[in-house]
């Protein structure tokens, strides 16, 4: 399967956590973002890496992705951010300690596209539902959502490296290179 996404960049994987678990997440999360005071802003979203209960996720998912992948790998952090109106992620291409990401939908009041450039130059866009993720090379891959026309969206993105391969040194990193 590795060298499937290695071929094709990205991977839809419809129920990756089951709904109901992902709203209680993306609930649990506005909450702390409701009541922290020492939030990380970005945009206007909030955004905020390693949120505990979202590393446990990334710990616990880590053998599935490992399976999937037909390769072993290791978590190294994880990123969460409450989308607000007009909140948007620019385009991007990942760093080294990013070598697999793992992007889950948590909760969203709207639909929200998210895009990615093939190998060929052209732009693919999914609609990701409540508890389906994308798994995407995110360190190889240019990847966006553009402005979100609802009110409120939570998504997480958890991030591993192949244990024996060249970012394997980033596990479990705190430090984002």
């Amino acid at each position: 399967m590795f060298e499937n996404l290695q071929k094709k960049k990205f991977i839809l994987c419809k129920s990756f956590l089951k709904p109901e678990f992902a709203t209680r997440l993306g609930n649990e999360f506005s909450l702390y973002c409701k009541d922290e005071q020492n939030n990380v802003e970005k945009d206007t979203s909030y955004y905020k890496h390693n949120y505990p209960a979202f590393m446990e996720l990334m710990v616990d998912k880590n053998r599935n992705i490992s399976h999937f992948l037909k390769r072993n790998t290791l978590p190294t952090y994880t990123v969460a951010r409450l989308f607000k109106t007009d909140d948007f992620q620019k385009v991007a291409i990942d760093g080294p300690s990013s070598e697999v990401g793992v992007l889950i939908c948590l909760f969203q009041d709207s639909a929200w596209n998210l895009f990615f450039q093939t190998q060929e130059g052209y732009t693919q866009d999914y609609n990701l539902g409540v508890g389906d993720a994308m798994i995407y090379l995110a360190s190889e891959v240019k990847h966006w959502k553009p402005r979100y026309a609802g009110q409120n969206a939570v998504y997480i993105t958890n991030y591993y490296v192949r244990s024996r391969g060249p970012n394997g040194k980033y596990a479990f990193n705190n430090n984002l290179p």
